[in-house]
């Protein structure tokens, strides 16, 4: 059953990105802490969130953007640790050259990457209409398959590509376990589907479907084995958390979010999936399947016009 929190994620999706909860105008921009190691920068409006993950060895960045928003984070990642930026990570490829990658480099950064990115033909090395000219790719960088984990002051960050690509390059996720944190990018939005309309590369949604699926398979939910601690008295009345609602995660637009909502997003994504197939069966228009009341349910989600639009050409292609 879909949660009603989840289902009002996109007003308040709205909200957040023009002005994120607890910052007054005017004032500085503060990573906030998530887990022991890991922080986010909420985004304003025409920038994204930024993750940070803070150890003793150094500072991995993800998602870094231009400037001079780049400078802003640096400064705010001065309040939370004094150790330099040591890696960074771009969850897909249009952020390298869009973003602050290229500066991290020369700051002696390492940038780890999917080696779908470094792919002939994509934005980054030819330019395109939206990336803008081509860019030099950052230098040095450690491209990898599928996973790669690197271990910074004895903490396991785990860095993935779902092998499913659902848009140009693919995706790249970063986990960390022992925190139960997990940072994505584009490929999961809280309360939306992605907007087909605006992605270049003619992306997919149902290999979108698959990604997420992927994504999610990829977080292991194992119950601790340590005994935890009595709820405080005046909480003891509140409903334990599932081991997927203990999952944080960080997605590259909105608020923070779960492992219970991404899975919420990936079941409706699929009923409509088997809905759309059905309407394609019965020979329907495209302008009037989205009007069948079998996906009133699914219309509290961002952009369901565009996803379900998208299902119905792909499925009637096929």
């Amino acid at each position: 059953m879909l949660k009603t929190s989840l289902l009002s994620r996109a007003a308040i999706l709205a909200s957040l990105v023009i002005l994120p909860a607890g910052q007054v105008r005017g004032q500085a921009r503060r990573f906030e802490k998530m887990s022991p190691h890991c922080y986010f920068l909420p985004g304003t409006a025409g920038s994204t969130n930024v993750g940070a993950i803070v150890t003793g060895d150094g500072i991995l960045v993800v998602n870094p953007p231009a400037e001079p928003e780049l400078t802003l984070v640096a400064e705010a990642l001065k309040k939370v640790s004094p150790k330099p930026v040591r890696w960074f990570v771009c969850t897909d490829q249009a952020r390298e050259p869009a973003g602050g990658a290229l500066a991290l480099s020369k700051q002696g950064a390492l940038m780890i990457t999917s080696s779908s990115f470094r792919k002939p033909g994509l934005s980054q090395s030819k330019g395109d209409d939206k990336a803008g000219p081509a860019t030099a790719s950052p230098d040095p960088s450690l491209a990898f398959m599928r996973q790669i984990r690197i271990f910074a002051d004895n903490l396991e960050i785990r860095i993935q590509a779902p092998e499913r690509e659902w848009h140009q390059g693919g995706d790249v996720v970063v986990f960390v376990p022992a925190e139960k944190t997990l940072l994505i990018g584009d490929l999961f939005s809280p309360g939306s589907f992605p907007n087909f309309e605006r992605e270049s590369g003619n992306p997919s949604a149902l290999a979108w479907l698959e990604a997420l699926k992927q994504v999610i398979d990829m977080v292991p939910l194992l119950k601790s084995a340590m005994p935890q601690p009595k709820p405080e008295p005046e909480k003891a009345g509140e409903e334990p958390k599932t081991l997927e609602e203990l999952v944080v995660v960080i997605p590259v637009l909105g608020p923070p979010s779960n492992l219970q909502e991404m899975k919420d997003l990936l079941a409706s994504g699929q009923k409509i999936r088997v809905d759309v197939a059905r309407a394609v069966a019965q020979k329907r228009s495209r302008e009037t399947f989205a009007d069948l009341p079998m996906f009133g349910p699914h219309r509290g989600f961002g952009n369901f016009e565009s996803f379900a639009t998208r299902l119905f050409a792909e499925l009637k292609g096929r």
